[in-house]
């Protein structure tokens, strides 16, 4: 059977009725359900009977219950489908969805973002405390509820091993440099970059590395520590926020952040006291930013317009009345220029 394309409405052991598929994860497939016993819908993922984690079918689920944790998804059933050798795992919905698609297209407002990823890092301390790797940190892998986000498909924690090491894993998007090549192994500093290279999408929309190009490009690029700039994707972001998340997406492990919690705080203080700016989409302009209310500061707006001579008008305005901000007329400028001119303009304001 391919486990990730079972017909809706299919009830599992006169119990889970599926409505919907919601994706694949680690080791097998998950689908909304409607539990029929509690009145309640939930997620169940359907274990792959082909995937062997640590030699143990239920590994997933034992470590999401014993590790139990706000931040961490909540296990609420483990058992074998009737008549099969189909395993399977029931959790709590996230009516939010996972991060990844929250983010598009172009990240969310900092103060969002560090507060999420606070979460998170919640949640891997937990792991890490355990004595053990998550493996795969990355956006699709955080689920929404409300303000709450909450990490799962612990599908690939890896017990450490004396040295605090454990076998290489990882998602492209956001896996570290030492987990890849024929000698690869991950350690506590690799689920910091794994955190990092989240935080750069949160923030952004985008990943480190351009997921346009080749797989092999991609690695290539990764292991020689050949990432785009955050801020040049994302010039609104400030200087301070694209310094912490720079650190930790270091090529040499030892010079990141020494834990996610670290991390977390590092960007949670770069982030506080700054105002909040987020990328809009405006009809015929390249690139838009509106800057909130910020103290007694009111909401702005930056645009970036392409003028008919070939060069670029950037303006600031009031974000509600549309008048020209004081002491900072439009500028016409070059393409090449257009990051730097928007870095300069956030910052100033």
């Amino acid at each position: 059977m391919n486990l990730s394309e079972i017909p809706l409405g299919t009830t599992i052991n006169d119990r889970y009725e599926l409505t919907k598929k919601l994706g694949d994860g680690a080791g097998g497939s998950v689908y909304k359900a409607h539990d029929r016993h509690l009145d309640a819908i939930v997620a169940v993922k359907i274990l792959d009977p082909t995937h062997d984690t640590l030699g143990m079918p239920w590994q997933e689920a034992r470590l999401l219950q014993q590790l139990r944790s706000r931040y961490l998804l909540e296990v609420l059933n483990a058992d074998i489908v009737i008549n099969s050798d189909l395993r399977f795992i029931v959790t709590s919905l996230m009516n939010g969805g996972d991060l990844e698609n929250h983010c598009r297209p172009h990240g969310l407002l900092p103060s969002e973002v560090a507060q999420r990823v606070q979460q998170i890092a919640s949640g891997l301390d937990r792991i890490h405390r355990a004595g053990m790797l998550h493996r795969d940190v990355k956006p699709g892998n955080a689920m929404l509820n409300n303000d709450q986000t909450v990490l799962g498909d612990l599908g690939f924690c890896h017990l450490l091993d004396s040295d605090g090491i454990t076998p290489p894993n990882g998602s492209f998007c956001t896996v570290a440099p030492e987990a890849l090549g024929a000698n690869g192994k991950c350690s506590k500093a690799t689920d910091v970059y794994s955190l990092a290279a989240t935080t750069f999408y949160l923030l952004s929309g985008e990943y480190p590395v351009d997921h346009q190009i080749s797989r092999q490009e991609q690695n290539d690029k990764i292991m020689a520590g050949s990432l785009r700039e955050l801020r040049s994707i994302a010039p609104h972001i400030s200087r301070a926020v694209g310094s912490v998340v720079r650190k930790s997406l270091s090529r040499d492990p030892a010079k990141r952040h020494s834990s996610v919690t670290e991390f977390g705080n590092a960007l949670a203080q770069a982030v506080q006291g700054s105002r909040d700016w987020e990328r809009v989409t405006h009809a015929d302009h390249l690139h838009c930013l509106i800057g909130a209310n910020h103290g007694a500061k009111k909401a702005v707006r930056v645009c970036a317009i392409a003028s008919n001579d070939g060069k670029i008008r950037v303006s600031a305005k009031m974000h509600a009345s549309g008048r020209q901000i004081s002491g900072y007329p439009d500028r016409h400028i070059t393409e090449s220029r257009l990051a730097i001119e928007l870095q300069r303009l956030t910052s100033s304001l």
